[in-house]
């Protein structure tokens, strides 16, 4: 009461909101590994305890992270079956945990799928270029990282991506998109075509060029140009 929300972000099964006041509150319709902090029954809507203020927030399908420009950290928690929390390890995570490897680097863009997270970041000195990291689930090669059905517990560099400019990202089920300054777009993951092996490693998309920015949902991409 009192507080206007900053940002919203939604997955399948809770949202989450950041107050003017740096707050986190949830809104969820079931209880699975942590999603509610301290077990309330279905329909609920909390403030999360126990994460520092925050200016930014995203919801992957039953985990969630927030993280605050300012001092250059981020928190997670909920389902880490996969290691999508990128704590180090994947128990679940009922309460917020700092993202050791995530410390000291400004989050550019971030998106989570059902459980991966694909980031671009930057460094403190202002020589620092951005980089692209992911982690969490694999079994499609969602990650870029190009093992395939081997999943990250914390964050890792896409080293295909290392000199792309990347400059946004976003995320799908079980693919990752990536825009690079020049309006170029990469992908990998899992291919619709049963024909095609899964993208391991992020390949550019033929005939998209000029593209401004990009959005992902479950199986399907949307791109805008300039005008």
């Amino acid at each position: 009461k009192g507080h206007r929300a900053l940002q919203i972000a939604c997955a399948a099964w809770h949202s989450a909101i950041v107050s003017d006041s740096g707050d986190v509150y949830i809104l969820s319709t079931r209880v699975k590994h942590g999603m509610s902090p301290d077990g309330e029954a279905l329909g609920v809507s909390y403030r999360v305890l126990g994460v520092p203020r925050v200016d930014k927030i995203w919801c992957g399908a039953d985990f969630t992270i927030a993280a605050s420009t300012a001092r250059r950290e981020a928190h997670s928690w909920g389902d880490n079956s996969h290691g999508q929390c990128g704590v180090g390890h994947t128990n679940p995570v009922p309460r917020p945990m700092r993202i050791p490897s995530l410390d000291g680097l400004n989050i550019r863009s971030l998106a989570c799928g059902v459980a991966h997270v694909i980031a671009v970041v930057v460094g403190e000195g202002k020589d620092s270029k951005a980089s692209v990291m992911a982690w969490g689930w694999d079994a499609h090669g969602q990650l870029g990282i190009g093992t395939g059905g081997v999943g990250r517990n914390v964050p890792t560099p896409v080293l295909a991506l290392l000199d792309k400019n990347a400059f946004q990202v976003t995320a799908g089920g079980s693919v990752s998109m990536c825009l690079t300054e020049e309006g170029a777009v990469f992908h990998c993951g899992q291919h619709l075509s049963r024909s095609a092996r899964h993208m391991v490693t992020p390949r550019c998309v033929p005939n998209l060029d000029h593209i401004t920015r990009i959005e992902t949902s479950g199986y399907h991409l949307i791109a805008q140009t300039k005008l």
